[in-house]
């Protein structure tokens, strides 16, 4: 009903949130995907971002910026630079894993506020069509 059409669905999410950069991606309601810096780029134009399933997210911590760490390191793709705050966001999921996303917390919480903005916005529409149904049934069953 909304397309499957990345763009149409980008522009579908815009008009909800009124962003304009970084939407989340509203494949359905069991697949919103939240988009966030996943590592640095490796040449200019280079695509960055990542999406997280919002149905997967446990929920956000925050991770000391350190070379050594290692989940850190794995962020960082060769001839990342250290221009970001000395923190940053991690994605914790319902399955004990840790995504590293290089942006502040507050950057990244602003953009999941959008993604459960929009999966909310599915899950109402989705109610309003079953009950739809339910009530066409319910109306067009001879027993009653």
């Amino acid at each position: 009903r909304h397309g499957k059409v990345v763009p149409l669905m980008r522009e579908w999410a815009a008009q909800r949130t009124h962003g304009k950069m970084f939407q989340p991606l509203p494949f359905g309601v069991e697949l919103v995907l939240a988009p966030f810096k996943a590592r640095e780029p490796r040449v200019t134009g280079d695509s960055t971002l990542g999406g997280v399933n919002m149905s997967h997210l446990a929920g956000v911590g925050e991770m000391e910026r350190s070379p050594s760490s290692a989940v850190f390191a794995a962020a960082l793709l060769a001839g990342g630079r250290h221009r970001r705050p000395r923190r940053f966001a991690l994605l914790r999921l319902r399955s004990g894993r840790h995504i590293p996303a290089l942006w502040s917390q507050r950057t990244l919480h602003k953009h999941l506020k959008e993604a459960r903005l929009v999966h909310a916005i599915l899950v109402r529409e989705m109610h309003e069509a079953m009950l739809y149904e339910l009530r066409e049934h319910i109306e067009n069953d001879p027993v009653h």
